[in-house]
């Protein structure tokens, strides 16, 4: 499918996160309905939900003739995982700081450990499908590809619409803050995420290390007890460091040297596009 006009794409691209929210929660309905909301499997049904909505990813990948993403493995599944893991030393550091403050902690019950990194592993495979395997091609597409411009409008135009679909309208306005912080943190992952797919093209590194931010960055859902926790105010600034962080590192991604290497690699002239295959 080729769009014309940047309206034809972002309309593509916000129906596409509109359409996944709506399956992700009706599958999810759909399970509670079906088993007792206090079933000890309902969380490993969660994940199973996120597979089947990864499933229709999927096809909407073929039906747009780019299936061969998945079997693109670009310049390496580690590169990939080494590179993308990079900023967790920026969350560890804070994991840190709340162990160091929290009292009465003790880790919760295997099951649930084990329903939860089950939960985040699901969650990445879905959502790389979606925004870097669908989104992120579909807008590499439109611009073309051809120079650093169109390279960082890529990058960060699809880093955007991962923190669009991230962002929370539920909190309120006294939530207003906090939303803003993880809209501006997810946002900078999405650039994150998509410079490292930008240059490595293999998705399946992406999704991994999208799991293991997810696990890090839930981590006190994994234990119970009095857990340090922040000012909204400083969960703020914590974002805007995390944001200035990681784009430190998409610039060293996407720096001048490497520019030449990323446009002669161009996906459209390649095996992820069949015509070219």
């Amino acid at each position: 499918m080729k769009f014309k006009k940047l309206s034809h794409v972002l309309i593509f691209c916000f129906s596409l996160i509109l359409f996944s929210w709506a399956v992700g929660n009706g599958l999810y309905f759909l399970t509670i309905t079906i088993f007792s909301e206090k079933s000890t499997y309902l969380k490993y049904l969660a994940g199973i939900n996120n597979f089947m909505s990864a499933l229709i990813g999927i096809l909407i990948l073929k039906k747009l003739g780019k299936i061969n993403i998945l079997k693109d493995k670009g310049k390496g599944f580690w590169r990939g995982i080494f590179i993308g893991s990079i900023p967790l030393v920026f969350i560890t550091f804070f994991i840190a700081y709340d162990i160091l403050v929290a009292e009465d902690i003790r880790l919760q019950s295997w099951e649930v450990i084990m329903s939860i990194i089950f939960q985040c592993f699901s969650v990445g495979v879905l959502e790389e499908i979606y925004f870097r395997g669908i989104i992120f091609n579909v807008i590499d597409d439109y611009f073309g590809h051809k120079n650093a411009c169109d390279i960082w409008k890529t990058v960060v135009l699809s880093g955007f619409l991962f923190g669009f679909a991230h962002l929370d309208f539920f909190k309120g306005m006294s939530g207003f803050l906090s939303s803003i912080g993880q809209f501006i943190g997810c946002i900078a992952i999405g650039i994150l995420f998509g410079a490292v797919y930008m240059r490595y093209r293999n998705i399946y590194s992406l999704m991994f290390v999208h799991a293991l931010y997810d696990i890090v960055g839930i981590w006190q859902r994994f234990i119970v007890g009095n857990i340090g926790s922040y000012q909204v105010s400083n969960l703020l600034i914590i974002a805007i460091i995390q944001f200035i962080m990681y784009i430190l590192v998409v610039v060293f991604l996407l720096r001048k040297k490497k520019m030449a290497e990323i446009i002669n690699s161009e996906p459209n002239k390649s095996s992820l596009d069949p015509k070219y295959s």
